[in-house]
């Protein structure tokens, strides 16, 4: 059924909230026993979504099926903007692994439940130990030990501030000689002089020093690893990491987990999984290097994402996101259908957009209905008193 929107058959408001002549969603009450009396289930949650609204599922199962026959270490990004299902497509490729794939070992590492905690040992050292703390055989549990102690003490983060020094340092000095030398000249020059100062600074003392403690415990974790994925006895084993929420961190700590993956984690055996918004990636990197362009910018998150995995926004069947926050909801076919046609229209293909949008009308609707329920009350002079009604 095709609804006319600007047909005269009422007002939109009318419509869209319900004539009063239709069966009402609230009967009378009296606020007090309201109060007392949670409302039905109606409306849609946000919790990511384990089964499709949205056709995602062909996506998620062939994207499970790739992470189960790839080779590794392999590092995917889903990647999309908010609110267009990232974490529910995460929850969907899990599902199907765990189903069809047994020789995947699953863990998950949601980084914003530790952005809001105090981490004195930084992300790196939580998600590490994520990973290790579920099923590193007996054999392997001393070498667990100390790649854990090694990160506490800070080993990564010695090495980034060395890092981030060099860079500093190098960016000085070189845009100092490009300056002198000007033109393309100039540009060969800075280039250069970069690239020397970071080797001279990496030369000092100290940097040797925690670059060797990082290789350490690169080499520890991936020998946990191929332990682990070898005692397995399944053809293929491999332990793959879903690594969710990046784009809600702070977007230079998304950056550093992203650079700890590459640094330290990229071992055979691995498959990581990150759900990421490639803006909030960019953010990150400005603010940490400063100067890039955007060229460059692209070119640190190639370098660490072999499999980029855009959400297939453009396919999604947002009517069926809308007819499940409606479900319940007690409204005539025409209004129904209304609903669907302006709020698909209005949501520009995210489900968070219409989730909200459902949510934002089934409340105004109670307030609608309340609201005439009191106005009649106040004409006739009978207390208004409520019950709910209907299976909503």
């Amino acid at each position: 059924m095709t609804t006319d929107i600007g047909s005269d058959k009422g007002s939109w408001t009318s419509r869209w909230f319900g004539s009063k002549q239709e069966q009402p969603i609230l009967a009378p009450v009296a606020p007090e026993v309201l109060e007392q009396q949670p409302l039905p289930g109606v409306g849609v949650s946000d919790l990511p979504a384990v089964d499709d609204l949205v056709g995602v599922d062909p996506y998620a199962r062939g994207l499970s099926a790739f992470i189960a026959a790839c080779p590794t270490p392999m590092t995917i990004a889903i990647q999309g903007g908010w609110g267009t299902g990232k974490t529910s497509t995460m929850k969907m490729v899990e599902k199907e692994l765990v189903a069809h794939h047994t020789a995947c070992e699953i863990v998950n590492f949601n980084t914003w439940q530790y952005e809001h905690t105090d981490l004195g040992e930084g992300l790196t050292y939580h998600l590490v130990k994520a990973i290790l703390e579920q099923g590193t055989p007996p054999e392997e549990q001393e070498r667990k030990a100390a790649v854990l102690s090694a990160l506490r003490r800070g080993a990564m983060r010695v090495t980034q501030e060395a890092a981030r020094a060099a860079v500093r340092a190098a960016d000085a000095a070189a845009a100092h000689a490009a300056s002198v030398a000007g033109g393309e000249l100039g540009a060969k020059v800075y280039d250069a002089g970069r690239k020397s100062v970071v080797e001279s600074f990496s030369a000092q003392a100290d940097v040797p020093d925690s670059i060797e403690r990082l290789i350490d415990v690169r080499a520890d974790f991936a020998q946990v690893i191929r332990t682990r994925v070898t005692k397995s006895g399944s053809a293929g084993a491999r332990v793959v990491v879903f690594i969710d929420d990046l784009d809600r961190l702070e977007p230079a700590r998304a950056v550093e987990v992203m650079e700890s993956l590459k640094a330290l984690l990229d071992c055979p055996g691995c498959v990581f999984v990150l759900a990421v918004d490639f803006e909030v990636v960019q953010q990150g990197v400005r603010l940490k290097y400063r100067d890039m362009t955007n060229d460059k910018v692209r070119a640190f998150f190639d370098k660490i994402i072999q499999v980029p995995f855009h959400m297939p926004v453009s396919a999604y069947a947002m009517d069926k996101v809308i007819d499940a926050g409606l479900e319940h909801v007690d409204l005539s076919d025409e209004s129904r259908e209304l609903c669907r046609t302006v709020g698909t229209r209005a949501v520009d293909n995210n489900p968070r957009a219409a989730k909200r949008l459902v949510n934002s009308f089934v409340m105004l609707r109670h307030v609608s209905r309340l609201t005439d329920s009191s106005a009649a009350s106040e004409q006739s002079g009978t207390p208004c008193k409520t019950t709910l009604q209907g299976d909503m």
